[in-house]
């Protein structure tokens, strides 16, 4: 399999041969340029975060691809860094409070020392990984779980990560035609709906 085809900035967004890996090359017609091209002009995450609530179903970009989130938590404030770990693919990269992150040699950091570039340790389990920052956001976050083909991880997205509300391929009734949500907002090809 051509793996070109799935680099970012010249990162490899995949390289093992795992599950979360093999679905993600999987995912067919999911390409968010292609499919979803005005999504970071009309700021549809922004929009839609504050109308969220549990159990809301969100289409979300994970790295090149959209995937389908359902949402657990809707965190009104969170101060997070987007952090790359080292010898992973993109794939695994993610957001993490600045509450789970330490300096290498496992010192506290405070907020204002968080910035990107930084190298930090991801003390989000039980397993302690290196990560650099990417960036880092002060706003309103979402905890979801994304459905990427058979595999499930449990991930915070940003605003800038949501593509729209999840409508399935033939709108919220399961029935070709109907692309309606409850708010009467029509479904774009793909089922997402505008906020």
């Amino acid at each position: 399999r051509d793996l070109n085809k799935f680099m970012i900035d010249n990162k490899p967004v995949v390289v093992f041969n795992s599950s979360l890996e093999n679905n993600y090359m999987s995912l067919r017609n999911a390409d968010v340029e292609k499919h979803y091209p005005l999504a970071n002009k009309h700021k549809v995450g922004k929009a839609l975060i504050g109308k969220l609530t549990i159990g809301d179903m969100l289409a979300c970009r994970l790295e090149q691809k959209c995937v389908k989130a359902e949402v657990l938590e809707v965190v009104p404030q969170m101060k997070a860094a987007y952090i790359s770990f080292e010898d992973y693919p993109s794939v695994y990269d993610e957001y993490q409070p600045f509450d789970l992150l330490r300096l290498p040699a496992g010192d506290e950091i405070t907020h204002n020392d968080i910035k990107p570039g930084l190298v930090v340790l991801d003390f989000s389990n039980t397993n302690e990984y290196r990560a650099v920052v990417q960036s880092t956001i002060d706003g309103p976050m979402v905890r979801v779980k994304l459905i990427v083909s058979q595999h499930t991880l449990t991930r915070l997205v940003s605003p800038a990560m949501i593509l729209g509300r999840y409508m399935g391929r033939w709108g919220s009734s399961g029935k070709k035609g109907s692309s309606d949500d409850s708010d009467g907002k029509k479904a774009a090809p793909g089922g997402i709906v505008s906020p």
